[in-house]
């Protein structure tokens, strides 16, 4: 009945396009958290203090709890629908926020730090399969980049006010984003292609009508066709190992994951402030031009995606990206393991990871997820 009130006409797809963009707003304000956090943490201005050994663990709970909740994910998405698993578990983020305000000690981090990491790993889980079902191929491309952009833009909303206000402040501007994510995925529908998974071809009308303003039957035939002939060949688990062109997609689609992951960026989100020497700009204003890059890159991918086709784009990225980072470790290598004077060249490292993060954001970051 709700739904039935507030039909948005062509304007559904775009309140989608904004919950799907705030989903990867927090990802990224969870990524670049520890970022203006740890300098308060090691400075006893956050009113407690981690060894290093914590703080370390603290960044890798996150990455963890990463790891494990994608298997389920795609199962409860399947049973309760996309929007709903979305709607449930960005509870978790709200909670680690609040965990954080409220506990200060190593224990409460690594609790927080879980609980966020498996509300990122839902992301990007449930919104890739969301941009499929719901958008036209020729704007998939861009969703990709939308999805990129607004990962960025979550840790410069997290660097900017670490800046300017003290730990606990920080910590309550961090609950907005999730809070309006849960009251955008109140006010949506549940997609269309779930409703067809579940025999619902009226609710699935209904859903299409409010994303797209209208109802397409023909399309809504066509696609409720389409979910048939997949629910009828649906196998387990294991025949993506025991079927050689499920195994060969899975083979690169997990290859694609492991590199845009080894790439090193999601660390430097933690850990810019305490780990980019000092130059000519300060560590907090570091990170903000590094953000400001990865969100320029992003932005061009954009318009560049679609044009030059997502195979090039990929292999321009991912080359750029290694030959930049093998240079930049080449000088922390001479800083911290010879005797070599880099006093001189503090500014190499920020210009290394600028034209790293310009490569990365082209395509390693968004077209895995495609």
């Amino acid at each position: 009945m709700f739904l039935k009130l507030c039909k948005p006409g062509k304007y559904g797809q775009w309140i989608l396009a904004f919950a799907v963009g705030v989903c990867s707003f927090t990802a990224g304000q969870a990524f670049t958290w520890p970022a203006p956090a740890l300098p308060m943490i090691r400075h006893g201005t956050a009113g407690f203090t981690m060894t290093p050994d914590e703080e370390s663990w603290m960044v890798t709970c996150l990455f963890i709890a990463n790891i494990i909740t994608p298997i389920p994910a795609g199962y409860i998405m399947d049973f309760i629908g996309r929007k709903r698993t979305l709607m449930i578990f960005v509870l978790l983020s709200i909670c680690s926020w609040l965990v954080i305000y409220f506990t200060h000690c190593a224990l409460g981090m690594y609790i927080a730090r879980a609980l966020v990491g498996a509300w990122s790993g839902f992301v990007y889980t449930v919104v890739p399969v969301l941009i499929g079902e719901v958008f036209s191929a020729e704007v998939r491309g861009s969703m990709g980049a939308v999805f990129g952009i607004m990962l960025y833009l979550g840790g410069l909303y997290e660097i900017i006010f670490g800046m300017f206000v003290s730990y606990d402040v920080l910590t309550l501007i961090s609950l907005i984003p999730p809070i309006i994510l849960f009251i955008t995925l109140l006010i949506l529908p549940e997609v269309p292609v779930y409703y067809l998974m579940k025999g619902k071809k009226e609710d699935a009308a209904n859903s299409m009508e409010w994303l797209k303003g209208e109802c397409d039957r023909t399309q809504l035939d066509s696609m409720e066709e389409s979910v048939k002939e997949q629910l009828k060949t649906r196998g387990t688990f294991l025949d993506i190992f025991r079927v050689r062109p499920y195994r060969k997609a899975f083979i690169i689609a997990e290859a694609l994951t492991a590199f845009r992951s080894m790439a090193g960026l999601s660390l430097l989100l933690s850990y810019a402030t305490v780990t980019v020497p000092k130059s000519f700009l300060d560590s907090e204003q570091s990170f903000l031009l590094l953000d400001i890059v990865w969100i320029l890159g992003s932005i061009t991918s954009f318009f560049i995606m679609d044009k030059f086709g997502r195979r090039t784009l990929l292999i321009f990225s991912s080359i750029g990206s290694t030959v930049t980072m093998i240079a930049v470790a080449i000088w922390y290598y001479l800083r911290d393991m010879t005797t070599v004077d880099t006093e001189s060249t503090n500014w190499f490292p920020l210009i290394g990871l600028m034209v790293n993060g310009a490569f990365y954001t082209m395509g390693l970051v968004t077209i895995p997820i495609l």
